[in-house]
């Protein structure tokens, strides 16, 4: 267990005094708002709508899941536990009332309280416990290029800070910061480019495997171009990941990726895909990870699938070849999927699931066989409360021997988790939230295993 730090009490009483205005706050209003009857509200509670091919509306209690490759992946900000959501889908429901000449600002600002029993994710029995206060204020601006032509050429930036307050160990403190900017560009003859860069540092655990709090930070940009002639769309890509562990350095790596994907229209919500990609993976001088090649195919639909049924589906294969002969190359089925049915206006449920290789340090293993299904469902109960719940479960195979203490054996990880929640728009520009998120492992070895539980209450401003 990590020892805690020395007063680590010291601010116990401010924060106690701020929860328990917090939640008298949002159980009064909550109350007050539940006579009127219900309307679909000014601003959506609902999720936002799935934006690319590979950005999977997934359970909030997931950690880490990517498509594809760790270049592949379209979800920017997938490291984001419990309920640290992405804040982009807190700026769009922003007024944008705040102009300067053609630049469109959403400033937003969010203070939030968590309990957590197990802040390192540590074996049962040795968990460690904590209250965590996060401070956030951030700012999204959007403006077009070139007045004359609308939204063909849109230039975006957001940028937002999180002060995180630990109670007991206050040297796990820290400010994490995210940053995103792309442009898009609408060409003329049918050809159109788009570039996008994310950037984001923390001490977050990083995937399933690595649950200790480790300094780190993550930049991704991402080059497209494209080509539509009536039904038919030619893409191409360039991706780079720049993944860098400031005291396990074995663990940093770049991610080099190029793209190609052909697209049809089956109607105008519709259309199906080929997609490849080749890449490589190559680590700084790691004594634990293999540089290693990766070459993909997949096959997939998008878009309506059938009435109110929207979503992405896809099937390929993978090859990846590592440099180091004494370990395993990957050449297996992946598979990806997220559906999302509107049952009504009010209600929407979202089906996921995935299997994909992941980068393992463990033992001799390259990497770790990833798959997990999951259920997400919003319900809008009036025209301001919103519930939310979701549930997954999860299986990592490791495919190489390994010993712990006198036992032996193919190490597997069985994870699965639930979430419950409750929003309440006070007013346009003023959210409260509350959640409920338990999380547990079950290892082959039981040094492996843990739960966790989390409890939060958030306000968040936003213009």
């Amino acid at each position: 267990m990590l020892p805690a730090d020395k007063n680590s009490g010291r601010s116990l009483s401010f924060k106690t005094a701020c929860l328990l205005v917090l939640v008298l706050f949002f159980v009064t209003n909550l109350f007050a708002a539940l006579p009127p009857q219900p309307q679909k509200p000014a601003v959506p509670l609902e999720p936002a709508e799935i934006k690319t091919v590979d950005t999977p509306k997934v359970s909030q209690t997931v950690p880490s899941y990517q498509d594809g490759s760790p270049a592949a992946e379209g979800q920017a900000f997938f490291w984001k536990s419990a309920t640290e959501t992405d804040m982009r889908e807190e700026y769009g429901k922003g007024q944008g009332n705040i102009h300067w000449g053609a630049v469109e600002f959403h400033p937003v600002a969010s203070f939030q309280e968590k309990y957590d029993t197990n802040i390192v994710l540590a074996p049962r029995g040795q968990e460690n416990m904590d209250w965590i206060s996060d401070y956030l204020v951030g700012l999204a601006a959007k403006t077009p290029l070139i007045a004359s032509r609308g939204n063909d050429f849109i230039a975006e930036a957001e940028y937002h800070a999180d002060f995180l307050d630990y109670m007991r160990y206050d040297r796990l403190s820290r400010v994490d910061h995210t940053a995103h900017a792309a442009f898009r560009g609408n060409l003329a003859n049918g050809f159109g480019a788009k570039f996008t860069e994310d950037f984001f540092k923390t001490q977050d655990q990083a995937n399933n495997e690595l649950t200790a709090l480790q300094k780190r930070w993550w930049n991704k940009m991402d080059a497209r171009v494209n080509y539509t002639r009536e039904k038919i769309t030619l893409e191409a890509a360039y991706t780079i990941i720049m993944n860098r562990y400031l005291q396990s350095h074995n663990l940093s790596y770049n991610d080099h990726m190029m793209s190609g994907v052909v697209y049809y229209s089956l109607s105008e919500k519709t259309r199906v895909f080929n997609e490849a990609n080749i890449g490589r993976i190559q680590y700084r001088k790691s004594p634990t990870n293999s540089n290693s090649y990766y070459y993909q195919d997949r096959i997939g639909i998008e878009g309506k699938v059938a009435p109110k049924l929207t979503g992405t589906a896809k099937l390929g294969f993978r090859y990846q070849d590592y440099e180091r002969k004494t370990v395993k190359d990957y050449a297996q089925i992946t598979a990806f999927g997220n559906l999302r049915y509107d049952i009504t206006e009010r209600t929407t449920f979202n089906l996921y699931g995935e299997t994909r290789p992941e980068e393992s340090s463990y033992a001799d293993n390259s990497f770790y066989i990833s798959n997990i299904i999951g259920l997400k469902g919003d319900h809008l109960l009036t025209k301001r409360i919103a519930v939310e719940g979701g549930v997954f479960w999860a299986y990592d195979r490791y495919l190489s021997l390994s010993t712990e203490g006198d036992q032996s054996a193919k190490r597997r990880d069985t994870l699965w988790g639930i979430n419950l929640g409750l929003k309440y728009e006070l007013r346009k520009w003023w959210l409260l939230d509350a959640m409920y998120v338990a999380k547990q492992r079950d290892s082959r070895f039981n040094n492996f295993d843990y739960n966790d539980q989390q409890v939060t209450m958030r306000t968040t401003f936003l213009l």
